[in-house]
């Protein structure tokens, strides 16, 4: 089973948004159908149309085999999908849907933030529902990226940009 810890940036939203958000290998029919059959947040059965909140645990089944036409697909357009050439002896770069920074801060502290899977050895009925669960090891989060930022000249800039019925950036040096 995959498991995701709802943070607060995904709280609020309905469960089939969510999972489709993070499942970017499954197609909606197979996110619904996975929703109606195993799905699982906070142990109990779950419905698409759900929001889900900060802390929740939703649990849902393996995904389809790697080399499937579709993952393939979905992997092509998603600009920050993990790629072959990205995936070097870290087995949590592996996990369907799993995203890692590509461009500016992200890149740079990718490492830093990702921190380390878990894993979850679990036994199986022939229809895939798991029947005992053999041995768990928790995942590391990843580490803090703390950024300075001033809120009072951030929001004088929107302010500005705002007045204007504008966009744009406002850059500040210290020479």
């Amino acid at each position: 089973m995959i498991e995701f810890r709802i943070e607060k940036n995904d709280a609020g939203q309905r469960l089939d948004r969510f999972l489709r958000k993070y499942l970017v290998n499954a197609s909606l029919g197979q996110i619904y159908k996975m929703i109606r059959k195993d799905v699982k947040v906070d142990g109990k059965r779950a419905e698409a149309s759900q929001r889900i909140s900060a802390g929740q645990v939703v649990r849902v089944p393996p995904l389809p085999d790697k080399g499937s036409p579709m993952k393939e697909a979905k992997a092509r357009r998603d600009s920050a999908a993990v790629s072959e050439k990205d995936v070097k002896d870290d087995p949590l770069l592996e996990v369907p849907g799993f995203k890692i920074g590509k461009s500016g801060i992200e890149k740079l502290f990718e490492k830093k933030l990702r921190g380390k899977g878990g894993n979850l050895k679990s036994e199986v009925n022939a229809y895939g529902r798991v029947m005992k669960e053999i041995e768990k090891t928790d995942g590391i989060p990843g580490e803090r990226v703390d950024l300075t930022l001033d809120a009072r000249l951030q929001e004088k800039a929107y302010d500005l940009f705002a007045e204007k019925d504008q966009s744009g950036a406002a850059v500040l040096l210290d020479v």
